[in-house]
């Protein structure tokens, strides 16, 4: 994204001074309009850096599974970096102590966010550790038009499963004749990053889930609760069916079997429901936990270009 060094801006009247860190172009202006979440990057992990005892400490933060997964992709025993390293408690005191509350932190991004106005950007551009500055991004709600569904169920096929009204789809990608190989997803670890859950729904009965948490309220309640719109699980619950739902005769997922963490971070009640930040923990807390593959149906894509897909 482009950004440059403020050395003098006016906004809704307001003169900006000259400031250290790298803000975001669009900042000054959203702020204009009021406080909102902002992301907020470290210029390094302080005295973190180069502690073999906080390193040691981050690995023990990872799950066994977390270890052998990267152990195998990376085909290396040194798997444990600066990147899981905890960020420096005198950053995070120091935002405290100026009265900015750490909504999400990321130790892989080096960075946290904040919800800051005007005044707080001037402060936080000052601060000698902070490297640059830039708005939590979302996506406005849009209305897509559905696909009708492209073909019907092949009659040359008899699955050994009862798939139901979730059998064309299935076709279109082989899975019936996987499942009759004798596969299912047993031994695989999912992760799911998505509105909440609502896990009495008949088709979800029995489904393994080895740990939830809800970045929203930071509890471990992924379903509705007070406070949430009636609608705030729905979205979660779908794709989570869709992947693992098993009731024989109206829907049986491709890759029911499989073992899952489930990671509450859209809030449906906000304009902008894509919180990135929660996001962002999100995902650093499934891969600690080891999971093998990620289901994010969750889209960031108003705000940027093609080139920042990198």
């Amino acid at each position: 994204m482009s950004r440059f060094i403020f050395t003098l801006l006016i906004v809704s009247g307001l003169a900006w001074p000259a400031i250290a860190a790298t803000v975001a172009a669009d900042l000054p202006s959203l702020l204009a309009d009021g406080p909102r979440p902002v992301w907020v990057f470290f210029t390094d992990k302080g005295a973190m850096e180069g502690d073999a005892a906080a390193l040691s400490a981050a690995r023990e933060h990872l799950s066994e599974p977390a270890l052998a997964r990267r152990t195998r992709v990376l085909e290396s025993t040194l798997v444990v970096g600066w990147h899981d390293l905890p960020n420096d408690p005198a950053y995070l005191g120091w935002l405290r102590a100026h009265g900015l509350a750490i909504r999400a932190e990321s130790h892989w991004l080096a960075a946290v966010s904040v919800v800051a106005d005007a005044e707080a950007l001037e402060l936080l551009a000052a601060a000698p550790f902070v490297d640059r500055l830039q708005p939590v991004r979302g996506a406005e709600r849009r209305d897509l038009p559905l696909s009708p569904m492209a073909a019907a169920a092949r009659t040359d096929l008899v699955p050994p499963l009862d798939y139901g009204p979730s059998g064309p789809g299935l076709e279109q990608i082989n899975v019936p004749a996987v499942h009759e190989l004798g596969y299912s997803a047993e031994g695989v670890i999912v992760g799911m990053l998505d509105t909440g859950f609502n896990l009495t729904h008949e088709a979800l009965a029995g489904i393994d889930v080895l740990g939830a948490w809800d970045f929203i309220n930071d509890d471990a309640i992924v379903s509705n609760e007070p406070g949430d719109s009636d609608l705030q699980d729905y979205h979660g619950t779908v794709t989570l069916s869709a992947i693992a739902g098993f009731m024989p005769g109206q829907l049986i997922g491709p890759a029911y079997g499989a073992s899952f963490y489930l990671a509450k971070t859209e809030d449906t009640t906000d304009e902008t429901p894509a919180e990135e930040d929660f996001w962002v923990e999100g995902i650093e807390w499934l891969e600690a936990n080891g999971c093998d593959v990620v289901s994010s149906s969750l889209v960031y894509d108003d705000w940027y270009t093609f080139e920042d897909f990198d």
